[in-house]
């Protein structure tokens, strides 16, 4: 017999105290008495003797009953035929960064590897869902046991994972890392806008998790230079401020000082005072070119579909073709050419001919005209950037339905399901269905419709994706861009550039020109509360080395803990009924 934990071991001396105390109450002063009551005293003699018997017997059942308890708590456990090693099993590992960063995880990581050599390791990413956790358990031997690495974290995947486990695993193990409060950390940062004139002063509003009592020093740096620094208020909250003196990029961070939590710091970038540069395809009766001109953020030059040819795209940010005008098969190709590197958005007025069919990989489109009175309401679509969930629903009464030849994904669709606004998922093409017309629908009548605008405009050309997420993708310019990361590696890239594995300002350099990407962790992992145990179908124990050795021994052989616990009631609950005969006989011998 073996025991988890053997330091328990030591209370063992505390069975002697029930000896201690009958030892010393066994101590007794010579007596006389009288000859009148020697013989009445016999008589008593005779059944204290049966008496002491069962106070012995219920001395050795309490010593025994602390023995056992000792025991039972000390994790007693019999080797059997499981003594060669712990069985098959399965390592999961949360690979979320509130977990991966944790000062003591790759100890853990290691530990849990070396104590169980011929285990599976699979990681848990933040972004995995629950059917490609269960395809992942699938895939794996069925494990005898399982050992899941969390910090057991409140966002919103953990409940999710823990009710797959619970579903595909028999009796999973949850190794609990201890939250890492000791020091400060961001947990969220915002700046009202994107775009800002220049000259104006721009806000900056973060929020701390503050678990000392010293509420730290924040500071704000901007471009590589530090300058402003305060105290958040008791709720954690700080605001800064700077000036935007030029037009230009700026990027920064917000950081506490004399703190080394991974979440410390949070990052942002934005343009200020430059204006984005659109070449618009005039559609028939459309009110979008008055409606782009009132906005201070563009500079857009309209022409006809006939000019089209002799209007130069160098230069230019975006290109909206309103409408399906039928254009010269050069012109497409000139279309379709610079799709590959900007952002291009066409708005459906008519049903498309062949070569609009070819452009937007379409097999059909049908139309709807709904009855006067009747309209559809826009809504974001599910997965869809969640910039667009601030954008009210307009009212469509026209609108064209899709049978697409590839994928697409859509960014804003009808209640009815249909898409109002897509994109094909190979290039940077934008697709909307209803064209601007206030006899198809009511978009620019509605007092929110500028914003909207503006969201789609900064949206295309990538003015909201300066600021991504760990693991997000930095789109290209074109082929041979160079991506400068945080730590100052440089690396040369044909495709969109993935390896935005660790936090900070990431530099796209293209053409001699550079764009600024704010790197950060998702908010959902900065939070600062964990899940509560116990759950449900799950043993939590600490990671913690000894641990996980302990319970590595454990596995070995049958645990005895519950045999010992019900010894330990047995011994106890014998001694409650002696106790109780002791006393209905004392109570007899008095009567005599």
């Amino acid at each position: 017999m073996s025991f988890l934990w053997p330091g328990i071991l030591v209370l063992l001396a505390a069975a002697g105290i029930p000896v201690i105390i009958h030892l010393l109450g066994e101590r007794r002063y010579e007596k006389v008495y009288f000859s009148s009551i020697r013989l009445l005293k016999q008589i008593e003699t005779d059944s204290l003797r049966k008496i002491r018997l069962r106070q012995w017997i219920i001395l050795i059942l309490r010593t025994l009953g602390i023995l056992f308890l000792i025991l039972a708590l000390a994790g007693p456990f019999a080797g059997g035929w499981h003594l060669g090693g712990p069985g098959e099993g399965l390592i999961l590992v949360d690979h979320s960064p509130s977990a991966r960063f944790h000062k003591d995880f790759e100890n853990i990581v290691s530990t849990l590897q070396s104590e169980f050599p011929g285990w599976d390791t699979l990681r848990v990413y933040e972004k995995m869902s629950p059917q490609a956790l269960t395809r992942k358990l699938q895939r794996a031997r069925p494990p005898e046991h399982l050992f899941f690495l969390t910090d057991l974290q409140a966002n919103d995947a953990m409940p999710v994972f823990l009710n797959t486990l619970r579903e595909h695993v028999d009796d999973p193990v949850i190794l609990a890392l201890n939250p890492f409060r000791e020091r400060s950390w961001i947990q969220s940062l915002e700046i009202p806008a994107r775009y800002f004139p220049a000259g104006d002063f721009i806000p900056v509003r973060a929020i701390l998790a503050i678990p000392e009592e010293r509420h730290p020093l924040a500071y704000l740096t901007v471009n590589g230079k530090r300058i402003a620094q305060t105290r958040p208020d008791e709720s954690g909250y700080v605001e800064f401020s700077f000036l935007a003196e030029s037009p230009g990029h700026y990027h920064g961070m917000v950081k506490t000082e004399e703190s080394d939590h991974p979440f410390n710091q949070r990052y942002f970038s934005l343009n200020a005072g430059e204006k984005i540069s659109i070449l618009l395809v005039e559609g028939e009766d459309s009110y979008l070119l008055p409606a782009l001109g009132a906005l201070l953020t563009v500079d857009v030059e309209a022409v006809k579909p006939d000019l089209f040819p002799g209007s130069p795209l160098e230069n230019r940010d975006l290109l909206i073709v309103d409408g399906l005008h039928p254009l010269p098969k050069a012109q497409m190709a000139r279309i379709r050419r610079f799709a590959q590197h900007k952002p291009v958005w066409i708005v459906m007025d008519r049903r498309p001919d062949p070569a609009w069919k070819e452009m937007l990989a379409l097999q059909d489109a049908r139309e709807y005209t709904l009855s006067e009175g009747q309209f559809r309401i826009t809504e974001r679509a599910e997965k869809a950037d969640p910039v667009f969930s601030e954008l009210p629903g307009f009212s469509v009464s026209r609108y064209f339905s899709i049978l697409a030849d590839t994928s697409y994904q859509p960014i804003l669709r009808l209640n009815d399901g249909k898409p109002f606004l897509y994109t094909l998922r190979e290039n940077n093409l934008y697709i909307q269905t209803s064209p601007f017309r206030l006899a198809d629908n009511l978009m620019g009548t509605h007092p929110l419709f500028t914003r909207a605008l503006k969201t789609f405009l900064f949206y295309f050309t990538g003015a909201t994706r300066q600021d991504i997420l760990i693991g997000d993708p930095i789109p290209i310019h074109q082929a041979g861009d160079e991506i400068v990361r945080p730590d100052g590696h440089r690396v040369k890239v044909l495709k969109p550039y993935t390896g935005t594995d660790i936090p900070g300002i990431y530099t796209r350099v293209s053409n001699g020109s550079q764009v600024y990407f704010a790197v950060n962790w998702p908010e959902s992992e900065t939070k600062s509360t964990v899940l509560e145990s116990p759950l449900p179908g799950m043993q939590i124990i600490p990671a913690q080395n000894d641990e996980i050795r302990a319970f590595r021994e454990s596995l070995k052989g049958r645990s005895l803990t519950p045999l010992f616990f019900l010894l330990t009631a047995l011994c106890w609950g014998g001694e409650f009924f002696l106790m109780i005969l002791n006393m209905k006989k004392r109570g007899k011998t008095k009567n005599i």
